[in-house]
């Protein structure tokens, strides 16, 4: 029987700007509040975010930030620990790999009277240094273990399998549509940070093995990052200066690509995609590099809802994105197909999921 007691939820995450997790994060501590919860949002960074927020969650922040803009962790634990007093959490939700290691630490040696859920986002094989080694130390001791898939869950080997959680991303309402029935736009879209990860590199080579197929379409990149400079020049070094558009980060994302074509994720790993989820609710014919920890692969039935193809193989992705732009046929059935993912990730089903699991955790450590 689920706990009808309503929490004081601490969130901890390094910053609540441009990611998925932050994202996540976000539409979590709505939907927590909606249900009745009490919630604040601790960042290691300014208090800024990029999405919205309802009155109710507070949102602080430690700056924690040094002159060259490394992050300065001494002033940040500091700052965790001056909320935990004056909030008096029931229970705190970590994201990402660093906050991770800071709320498990803190629980095991400073502040041993409260919960603290951690979560894995992202591929934990990829995470490098002395944090990434922290991390997979520590976050098996941590009371709650959430994950997005098993690859991610089974790289732990946490043995109480009753703290392991593997939960959804929730989808915010206004990706609850119908696919778009009209003549869809030319072009080839991708949203995510201009980063080594995303490999936004070859969706453009891809691209260029079959736009003498395709005078009429164009590619669009929507993001920004460190690479924008290194992705110019790879696009006129191909000659693609006019078919490669990178309009940089836009607010309306979902206005813009819901006409469009076909979606591609290109990445060389991920958690479970947001911009992903979010094409194919949109019915969006989709296709996605089988990337770890095996997002794409658990919400793809291949050549049904989307289509899978191997990292970092732009012969392989050319000839899917030609079979889709070619083929009406199978850009319906896609369309059709993709667009009933939203049922199984609408944000009520989710933040259902979500608080069962973090009444559960709560609940065990209290007994």
């Amino acid at each position: 029987m689920i706990s009808t007691n309503k929490l004081k939820i601490m969130f901890l995450i390094t910053g609540l700007q441009t990611g998925g997790a932050e994202r996540v994060m976000a539409n979590l501590a709505n939907g927590f509040v909606k249900c009745g919860h009490q919630v604040r949002i601790v960042v290691m960074k300014k208090a800024i975010t990029d999405y919205k927020l309802v009155q109710e969650v507070e949102f602080v922040g430690a700056d924690a930030v040094g002159r060259k803009g490394k992050n300065n962790i001494f002033k940040g634990v500091k700052f965790y620990i001056k909320n935990i007093k004056s909030f008096s959490p029931d229970i705190v939700i970590s994201f990402l790999g660093k906050t991770n290691v800071i709320a498990t630490f803190c629980r095991l040696f400073l502040i041993k009277g409260i919960p603290v859920v951690v979560c894995e986002r992202a591929d934990p094989n990829a995470r490098k240094g002395l944090f990434g080694r922290l991390n997979d130390l520590l976050f098996p001791c941590a009371d709650g273990c959430a994950f997005q898939t098993v690859a991610a869950k089974d790289y732990y080997k946490i043995k109480d399998t009753s703290k392991i959680e593997i939960l959804k991303n929730p989808l915010s309402d206004e990706f609850n549509v119908k696919p778009y029935m009209g003549v869809r736009k030319k072009e080839i879209i991708t949203a995510g940070r201009l980063s080594d990860q995303k490999n936004h590199a070859l969706l453009i080579d891809a691209f260029s093995k079959i736009v003498h197929k395709y005078s009429d379409y164009k590619l669009i990149i929507y993001g920004d990052g460190p690479l924008k400079d290194a992705l110019y020049a790879h696009i006129n070094k191909l000659g693609l200066r006019e078919r490669v558009i990178l309009p940089g980060r836009v607010d309306n994302i979902k206005d813009k690509i819901y006409e469009s074509s076909l979606f591609v994720l290109s990445s060389d790993f991920e958690g479970m995609p947001n911009a992903l989820l979010e094409a194919m609710s949109l019915g969006l014919p989709c296709i996605s590099t089988d990337c770890p920890v095996g997002g794409p692969r658990e919400i793809i039935d291949n050549y049904q809802n989307g289509i899978i193809v191997h990292v970092n193989d732009s012969d392989e992705m050319a000839r899917a994105i030609d079979e889709v732009l070619s083929n009406n046929e199978l850009a319906e059935k896609l369309s059709f197909n993709a667009n009933k993912i939203y049922q199984n990730f609408s944000m009520e089903n989710v933040i259902k999921e979500w608080e069962q699991f973090v009444l559960r955790v709560y609940e065990k450590f209290i007994c």
